[in-house]
């Protein structure tokens, strides 16, 4: 293990490049690399836009710096190129365009013999580790990837070809001052010309992946100083989520064994929830005993809501997609009782309706509105489960009545998640051709979201569930009159794209993961 390395020398820079949409890790993930990977200097690079946000939420050992600093109004440079197809890629590129920079910066505050090291955002290191051996060469964690595309790009963009075994993709890579001095020297030589538009003009930007900082990195330092680094064969994963469900559960039986093996874990942002824990232990474990090590997923958007909901200020919430206001509702336990709020309670399904008005009959202060939210005033056809169809839908568990939230105007939506609740048994996977024939629909209202919000949204918590729909209710607000929070749920990992369209309305993402919270910048 190289915790075992006794070694002469340590990273002189740590530097990582992180965006909003990884803030939850990066929270996290800041104190664990403070902790094990040691460092004269540390340093995030952000958007320019996010810089205090990261101050706020990152180890005071780390320097927050904006994004332009390194690689100037280049995002824009960028988007012109990249194939419009694959412009949800535009933070992939630029942010290994950053990595390339920043370590060339880093000459300047270097000597020659220091070790320059980059580590991801989304990862966590669980132990101790060093990247320099007692042999004083640097150590390179590997991986098995394979991508034709990385080096057709390596071969046209610096002449070389693969010599190693192995793949530099890892997470993480440290790289001497000297031999990054060498690596642009060689390719502003071999090109005539600085090495971003040398690397602009090299990438195939109609692939969604045209380029891997790392192997071009490694294969540069593999051709050139093959006798000072050497492959480490200590383990470490990717995927958390799909593998541990979240950040939360590092240290919960039994996902901590993990920390006592792999050296460190990656959670990328769209990577779905157990997904791999799912697919690896169905048959083993029951799917309720899961519910255990999920817990705290939702603690910081109950730590939200309670912060909300019991500040002196008064309120209004609106919430679109009700439901029946008991399952699986965030708020329910908030208008349980009267408070210094109001509540507008939207739901187009005439079913859940009847159940929130019931729910509710006495409460003058909570309004139940039968209609659909989106972009423009109109009607259109509703998808969802009949619900005494939605009765005999939790299979083997759990039993949480998941199919009665399902409500959407894609009928793809609704298949997708009968189909993706396959985990339920036997018995729910030999009846799916029985519940895709059952969703029915329903001639459904539809009110622009403009039109159910007021001019005053100082203190309005607008709430989001929509099963796919959401980018519809946000086009509909009139954004010279923004809610003050916003809390969309993102169950298909639309992350990158919520975050991007939300951040060009002044919203930033403050907390949660499935279901995310937003705020508007004014407020802050």
């Amino acid at each position: 293990m190289l915790s075992g390395f006794i070694s002469k020398k340590e990273v002189k820079t740590l530097i990582s490049v992180c965006s909003v949409k990884d803030l939850e890790v990066w929270r996290l993930a800041s104190k664990f690399i403070t902790r094990n990977i040691k460092s004269k200097n540390y340093i995030v690079i952000v958007p320019d836009n996010e810089v205090e946000l990261f101050i706020k939420n990152t180890h005071n050992k780390f320097k927050v710096k904006p994004e332009s600093l390194f690689v100037g109004k280049l995002k824009e440079t960028l988007k012109k190129k990249i194939a419009h197809a694959n412009l949800d890629r535009l933070g992939w590129y630029l942010q290994q365009f950053i990595k390339f920079s920043a370590i060339k910066n880093a000459i300047k505050n270097n000597l020659d013999d220091d070790i320059v090291l980059i580590w991801d955002a989304d990862t966590i290191p669980l132990k101790k580790l060093k990247f320099i051996n007692s042999n004083d060469k640097i150590v390179y964690y590997t991986s098995k990837e394979n991508h034709k595309f990385y080096f057709n790009f390596i071969k046209k963009f610096m002449g070389l070809d693969k010599i190693v075994k192995f793949s530099f993709i890892a997470q993480c890579f440290p790289i001497k001052v000297i031999w990054i001095k060498e690596f642009f020297k060689y390719l502003e030589n071999r090109h005539k010309k600085k090495w971003q538009e040398a690397l602009i003009n090299s990438i195939n930007f109609n692939q969604r992946t045209g380029f891997s900082e790392y192997e071009t990195l490694g294969t540069f330092i593999s051709h050139n100083y093959k006798d000072s680094f050497v492959a480490t064969k200590s383990p470490w994963l990717r995927n958390g989520n799909g593998l541990i469900g979240s950040i939360y559960n590092i240290y919960k039986f039994p996902f901590y064994l993990i920390a006592k093996y792999y050296d460190f874990i990656s959670f990328e942002a769209s990577d779905l929830s157990f997904r791999k824990f799912k697919k690896l232990f169905n048959k083993l474990i029951p799917w309720y005993f899961l519910s255990f090590f999920t817990r705290n997923k939702k603690k910081a958007i109950d730590n939200f809501l309670e912060n909300y909901f019991n500040s002196s200020e008064a309120k209004t919430v609106i919430q679109i997609g009700a439901n029946d206001g008991i399952q699986n509702d965030p708020i329910r336990k908030f208008l349980k009782y009267p408070g210094n709020y109001k509540a507008a309670l939207i739901e187009p399904i005439p079913y859940y309706v009847k159940r929130l008005k019931k729910l509710y009959k006495y409460r003058k202060d909570i309004k139940i509105i039968k209609a659909a939210v989106g972009s423009e005033n109109k009607e259109k056809k509703l998808y969802f489960i009949l619900p005494k169809v939605a009765n005999l839908m939790n299979g083997e568990g759990p039993f949480n009545n998941w199919a009665h939230g399902q409500g959407s105007f894609k009928l793809e939506t609704i298949v997708y998640w009968i189909k993706q609740n396959s985990f339920r048994g036997k018995k729910y996977r030999n009846n799916i051709p029985f519940f895709i024939s059952s969703i029915t629909q329903v001639k459904t209202k539809i009110i622009k979201t403009e039109n159910i919000l007021l001019p005053n949204n100082d203190n309005l918590l607008l709430i989001v569930d929509v099963q796919g729909h959401e980018f519809e209710v946000l086009k509909g607000i009139n954004w010279n009159y923004p809610p003050r929070y916003l809390m969309l749920e993102d169950d298909q990992s639309k992350s990158d794209k919520l975050i991007s369209f939300l951040n060009k309305k002044n919203f930033i993402y403050l907390c949660g993961s499935t279901d995310k919270v937003f705020v508007n910048r004014k407020f802050i």
